[in-house]
């Protein structure tokens, strides 16, 4: 034996897990785990912010392509050069629209195929 004290360990900080839903309950509710693994907090975010946060991510993930496409001079053959860089920019923020409807259509096709499995009772 060591007089030493035995120092409990330390409190490992909670990871925070996503939940689609559509209502907020059970909102940071802390979910308790065995020692040594971290709690998990939920936090609720809704169909239509997940539906806004990817078309986001995909048009700035299109344009920010197009961009360097067409900078790099591998679009040559393909796309007509651009005079300057905000020429570049506005081209490829144009172009980049229809993926962003590809993309919402998409996800909301998704979210409605997860509902109609949720409640069958609300197919036609």
């Amino acid at each position: 034996m060591s007089n030493e004290e035995t120092l409990p360990p330390e409190p490992q900080k909670a990871t925070t897990q996503l939940v689609v839903s559509d209502n907020r309950t059970g909102e940071g509710r802390i979910l308790i785990t065995p020692a040594g693994i971290p709690n998990i907090v939920l936090r609720a975010i809704t169909p239509l912010f997940v539906i806004v946060y990817r078309a986001v991510s995909t048009y700035l993930q299109s344009v920010l392509s197009l961009v360097s496409i067409w900078q790099s001079g591998f679009a040559t053959g393909v796309l007509p050069p651009p005079a300057d860089f905000f020429d570049t920019l506005q081209k490829s923020a144009y172009l980049s629209i229809p993926i962003v409807v590809m993309s919402v259509l998409k996800n909301v096709a998704l979210f409605l195929t997860e509902l109609g499995e949720k409640f069958p009772k609300l197919k036609a």
